[in-house]
C-alpha cells in the first residue's frame, strides 16, 4: 500500500492501514469532543449587551457587557462588576442535568479583586444544599474552588495552586469517570478529588458573574473570555497547551480507526478524509489492526 506513492506500509502482506496518525503537536485531546452546551465567546462591541451562545440558548443580562478594552481570545470578553448584581443567566435546561458523567468547564479569566469570585453556578436564593447543582469560583486566597451537590452532601475540590490576580488565566475544571481535575494555564494541578456523585438537578437559572439565583454570596469581578461547557467528555486528563485560538463551536470529530478515513493534521489544525502530500514522515505512526486488515480488499 502506497500514500501518495511515496509512503508505504512494511512487512504487511495484503494489509489494511488502520489509523494514521500525525504525532506532531497533537495533544492528548484528539479524540471525540462534542460540541459545547455553552459556548459564549464573549466577542461584540465594547459596552455591547449580547451574549450570543453558539448551542443556542438565550441569556440575560444584568450589568454585564462584553469589552473590547482587554479580550484574550477574540474581538472583546465579558466584562463583570462584584458588588453590582454583574451577571448573565439562561434558564435551566437538561443540558445542565450532569448526572454522573464526565463534564468540561472550560474559559479565560482575568479577576480584579481580592475576594470570593463567584464566576458560575446554579444555586438558589437560599444557597441550600438541596438548591445546588455546582458551584465554581475563585476563593479569596485565589485557588479555584468547585463546588458539588448531590441533594444530601456537598463534596468540593480546591486547588493547590492560586491564580494570579489581575492577569489572564486559562482555567479548566473536567470530570473524568468520577475524578474531578483542575489545569492552570493547561498545568494539571497537584489536587484532585473523587467526585462520582450524581450532580443534583435545580430548576433556577445557570448564572456566570454569580452563583445562580442567590445575590448573597458575592459575585464576580473581572473578565471571562471563551467560555465554555462540554457534557459527557473530559477534554483533557493531563496538562496541555492552552488554545491561542477561539474554541470550537462543533463536535470534534475523532481520529478514524478501522479505514483510512479521517487524518488530524498538527500544522492546520485540521481533520481530512485523505492524507494530503505529508512533508515529513519523522513524526508519523503507521498502524494496522490484522483482524480488520484481513476484511479489507487489497
Amino acid at each position: 500500500i502506497a500514500i501518495n506513492g511515496s509512503l508505504s506500509v512494511q512487512n504487511m502482506v495484503d494489509g489494511f492501514v488502520d489509523e494514521y496518525v500525525d504525532e506532531t503537536g497533537v495533544q492528548p485531546t484528539v479524540h471525540g469532543i462534542p460540541a459545547p452546551i455553552v459556548g459564549l465567546h464573549m466577542d461584540g462591541s465594547d459596552g455591547g449587551t449580547t451574549f450570543t451562545d453558539t448551542s443556542g440558548k438565550t441569556w440575560t443580562q444584568a450589568s454585564a457587557t462584553t469589552s473590547t478594552v482587554s479580550p484574550k481570545i477574540g474581538t472583546a470578553s465579558g466584562l463583570f462588576t462584584q458588588g453590582a448584581n454583574s451577571y448573565i443567566s439562561t434558564p435551566d435546561h437538561t443540558d445542565f442535568h450532569f448526572g454522573t458523567g464526565d463534564f468540561t468547564i472550560s474559559f479565560f479569566v482575568k479577576y480584579s479583586n481580592v475576594a470570593n469570585n463567584y464566576i458560575c453556578g446554579q444555586v438558589d436564593t437560599g444557597f441550600t444544599v438541596a438548591g445546588i447543582s455546582f458551584v465554581l469560583l475563585i476563593g479569596a486566597s485565589g485557588n479555584a474552588i468547585l463546588e458539588i451537590s448531590d441533594g444530601t452532601n456537598f463534596p468540593s475540590l480546591t486547588s493547590a495552586s492560586a491564580i494570579s490576580i489581575n492577569t489572564w488565566t486559562h482555567l479548566e475544571i473536567v470530570r473524568s469517570n468520577g475524578t474531578v481535575m483542575m489545569f492552570i494555564d493547561g498545568v494539571k494541578d497537584a489536587n484532585t478529588a473523587s467526585i462520582p456523585v450524581s450532580v443534583n438537578v435545580v430548576t433556577t437559572p445557570f448564572s456566570i458573574g454569580r452563583p445562580g439565583s442567590n445575590v448573597n454570596n458575592g459575585g464576580f469581578g473581572g473578565y471571562i473570555d471563551d467560555f465554555k461547557i462540554i457534557k459527557g467528555s473530559a477534554e483533557h486528563t493531563q496538562s496541555f497547551t492552552v488554545p491561542t485560538t477561539p474554541f470550537s463551536d462543533v463536535a470534534i470529530v475523532p481520529l478514524g480507526t478501522g479505514s483510512i478515513n479521517q487524518v488530524y493534521d498538527s500544522v492546520n489544525d485540521s481533520y481530512s478524509g485523505h492524507i494530503v502530500s505529508p512533508p515529513s514522515t519523522n513524526n508519523m505512526t503507521l498502524v494496522s489492526n490484522p483482524v480488520i486488515a484481513a476484511a479489507q480488499p487489497t
